[in-house]
C-alpha cells in the first residue's frame, strides 16, 4: 500500500494537475468509509464512481491535496472489502446546505491491484449491486 507522508499528501502527487477524467463515471448510491494519515475517519455518501476517481457528499470540508484511504465495505476484491487510496482534488459547499459538501477524489494507481480493485467498484455501480467476481 502507498504510504502517506506526514502532512497527509502523497509525495508522487504533489505536482498533480487539476482533475482530468480518464474513465467514465457512473452513479453509485452507497456509503463509503474514509480515513486519513492523522487518524481521522468517517463515512460519506458516494454520488458517482469511475476507475480514476469518485465524487462524494460529505459533512466535512476536505482541503484539496491530502490523500485518504477509502473502504468500500460492500464491494469485494480477492475476498476482502475494496480499499483504494485517493487524493482530494476539489471540495465545495452545497448551495442548498452550507454544512454539506461535495468533493472529487482522484484514485492513486500506485499499486498493481488498485485498478482491478476500483474496477470492482465500477462494475458494482454499473450493475447496481455489490460484486466480487475478480476476487
Amino acid at each position: 500500500m502507498l504510504n502517506l507522508i506526514e502532512d497527509g499528501t502523497l509525495e508522487i502527487l504533489r505536482n498533480m494537475p487539476s482533475e482530468r477524467r480518464i474513465f467514465t463515471r457512473v452513479p453509485f448510491r452507497q456509503t463509503i468509509l474514509w480515513r486519513n494519515a492523522f487518524g481521522e475517519s468517517g463515512s460519506a455518501k458516494i454520488l458517482n464512481v469511475g476507475r480514476s476517481g469518485l465524487c462524494l457528499s460529505l459533512s466535512l470540508y476536505f482541503r484539496p491535496g491530502p490523500a485518504l484511504m477509502f473502504t468500500f465495505e460492500d464491494v469485494l476484491y480477492k475476498g476482502r472489502p475494496v480499499e483504494v487510496p485517493a487524493l482530494t482534488v476539489w471540495c465545495r459547499s452545497d448551495a442548498d446546505n452550507r454544512r454539506s459538501f461535495t468533493a472529487g477524489f482522484s484514485v492513486v494507481h500506485g499499486e498493481p491491484d488498485t485498478l482491478a480493485a476500483i474496477s470492482e467498484v465500477f462494475y458494482a455501480a454499473l450493475h447496481g449491486q455489490p460484486s466480487g467476481h475478480l476476487g
